[in-house]
């Protein structure tokens, strides 16, 4: 199966990284599981600490683009334009993925190829990774 991940970014320098990482080993575990993973960028020209970062990762990402957008919604539907994955997700960058949640998804999926959307739990956390908060998904 392949995924697609649409990041639409702009200025969070204090969480992008930790997102980057994430999204890496997301993109290994979909790979041991016999899956791709494509990742697509979407940066609305930010400050030069967070191009740094999208330097650093760019090697990871299948598309990069950086240049000016009209917010989030813009630059998801330019994602949802250009994504080859048969499923796909955006993830903003102060957001990570539960590796054993896309695990679990990956293998729902290998059962039941029919179905359309899947949506989960959420951990709220705050600016130090902690957890503050848990949403069942319902029901």
């Amino acid at each position: 199966m392949r995924f697609s991940v649409i990041v639409p970014s702009f200025n969070q320098p204090q969480f992008i990284e930790e997102t980057f990482k994430n999204l890496c080993e997301i993109k290994s575990c979909a790979e041991e599981n016999g899956d791709s993973l494509e990742l697509l960028l979407y940066d609305n020209c930010s400050h030069e600490s967070v191009r740094n970062v999208i330097n650093r990762y760019r090697e990871h990402f299948d598309y990069v683009d950086i240049s000016p957008d009209s917010g989030q919604h813009d630059a998801i539907n330019k994602g949802i334009g250009r994504m080859t994955g048969e499923y796909w997700t955006w993830l903003n960058t102060d957001d990570t993925i539960c590796i054993d949640g896309f695990r679990e998804v990956s293998g729902v999926l290998r059962k039941h190829p029919e179905t359309d959307y899947i949506y989960g739990n959420i951990s709220v956390i705050n600016d130090t990774s902690m957890q503050t908060e848990f949403m069942k998904a319902y029901p």
